[in-house]
């Protein structure tokens, strides 16, 4: 008995330590697919900035461990192909800290995905890794191409490039899209009748039209008032992702199967989940066209916005309107949970105005009516009677611009005099002062 139990016992390791073998040492082997054969080429995005021309794409998961033999954004590397045509004469350098701070180099990148115990994909690896590598200088005249190993993002990314030679700086920004996400994309230019589209050219047209639009979101009935539509947006659909992407927001997966089973292991286990999916709200009699968050540490907590594109354009231009709110915890709802959102919502549409701000993409921003009033002595609900918020009522107004603005070029235009944390506070914004080039207008600039 004893004979056969040692048997057993040295079969059962010899089994044990085949299977160590095949997790530790990647079994299934180290495979690269030629580059080409992937076809994330397609979605390959170009733009020119004073002679210097860039076309970069960042892959998605699939795409990555097919060029790369490994689940690179599993293991929390992104690789972003890029091509660079330098028709200046001097030579350029790139920045990768402004690209990502949290950059990979190629043998980094490598080592990170190595096997315990197959030194020959290994090596074959730091040679793939390194071989692939975009270079960081470029001579006058030339063209180069590689991967930049950088920290994930899904569903789309901010590419930001910024090359510098003697007494020259060169900025380039691309949205990308990235798979990965369970997403379903509105399509907007089915939306509205062009009849049904209001064209407005004028600040006091604009300021008008804005205060008309809906106070609130509703539950699907329509019946049921949930959060104010507290903000607006003046920009193309690409400038305003560009500017919320860059403002350090993510898109959110639609509502599956598959988001719901990641969202209950997130609140389970504490955990953040960065694209967890928002319930859906509804303005002009639809759900919520676009969704974004900034995820914190647990899933309970995160700032999060729906938007929504409104029947307005202003000089051409969409207007876009939505709801930001900033979720703080969880509170009973009937049998099951919902999100607490923090009352204070006038404190988060300042947070999306500083967001913007930080992705210089925010050209001027003003205040306008149009939101519910209420107060902390009586405050309106969301949804849910214990849901509470209370607001000045108004919703800031915001224009992007497709060129980078700094800080102290951001226009404040004095519609409503008002804090722009929200009522009921020390005031912190002072009146706006004459600007060159635009005469009597020591109250105000017009759009």
């Amino acid at each position: 008995m004893t004979t056969r139990l040692a048997a057993d016992f040295a079969a059962h390791w010899r089994i044990a330590a085949v299977v160590v073998c095949v997790v530790l040492s990647g079994c299934a082997g180290f495979h690269p697919q030629p580059h080409d054969e992937i076809g994330f080429e397609l979605r390959i995005l170009t733009k020119t900035e004073r002679g210097v021309t860039i076309s970069a794409v960042a892959l998605g998961p699939e795409e990555a461990r097919a060029a790369f033999g490994v689940p690179m954004i599993d293991r929390g590397i992104q690789p972003v192909w890029v091509r660079v045509e330098n028709a200046r004469e001097e030579t350029l350098y790139l920045l990768n800290l402004t690209f990502d701070p949290l950059y990979f180099t190629p043998t980094e990148a490598a080592f990170i995905n190595h096997t315990w115990l197959d030194s020959d994909s290994n090596a074959r690896m730091d040679a793939l890794f390194q071989e692939h590598a975009l270079p960081g200088k470029i001579d006058g005249g030339a063209t180069t191409e590689g991967f930049l190993y950088v920290t994930p993002d899904l569903g789309a990314k901010l590419l930001n490039f910024v090359y510098v030679g003697v007494g020259h700086t060169i900025a380039v920004r691309i949205v990308a899209q990235v798979p990965g996400l369970d997403k379903v994309p509105a399509d907007i230019s089915t939306l509205f009748d062009p009849d049904e589209i209001q064209d407005v050219n004028s600040e006091e047209e604009l300021r008008a039209a804005i205060e008309a639009l809906p106070c609130c979101v509703a539950d699907r009935s329509g019946e049921i008032e949930a959060d104010p539509l507290n903000f607006v947006l003046i920009g193309e659909p690409e400038l305003g992702r560009a500017a919320l992407i860059g403002g350090g927001w993510d898109a959110t997966e639609t509502v599956t199967t598959a988001s719901a089973w990641k969202t209950t292991m997130s609140f389970l286990f504490g955990s953040a989940y960065r694209y967890s999916p928002v319930s859906d709200l509804y303005a002009f009699g639809r759900k919520q066209d676009a969704a974004f968050q900034i995820a914190r540490e647990d899933i309970d907590e995160r700032n999060h916005l729906r938007v929504w594109l409104a029947p307005l354009r202003f000089k051409g231009t969409p207007v876009w309107i939505g709801a930001i709110s900033r979720d703080i915890g969880v509170i009973m709802s009937g049998f099951g949970t919902t999100h607490k959102i923090d009352p204070d919502v006038d404190s988060e549409r300042w947070y999306l105005v500083q967001s913007l701000a930080r992705a210089q993409l925010l050209k001027r921003y003003a205040f306008a009516k149009g939101g519910p009033v209420s107060r902390p002595e009586n405050p309106r609900s969301s949804l849910e009677p214990k849901n509470i918020y209370y607001s000045d009522g108004l919703r800031v107004v915001m224009e992007l611009s497709s060129e980078l603005i700094a800080l102290d070029e951001i226009t404040y235009v004095l519609w409503e005099t008002v804090d722009p944390l929200g009522s009921g506070r020390l005031r912190l914004h002072q009146q706006p002062q004459p600007q060159a080039g635009l005469p009597n207008q020591s109250r105000a600039v017009v759009f």
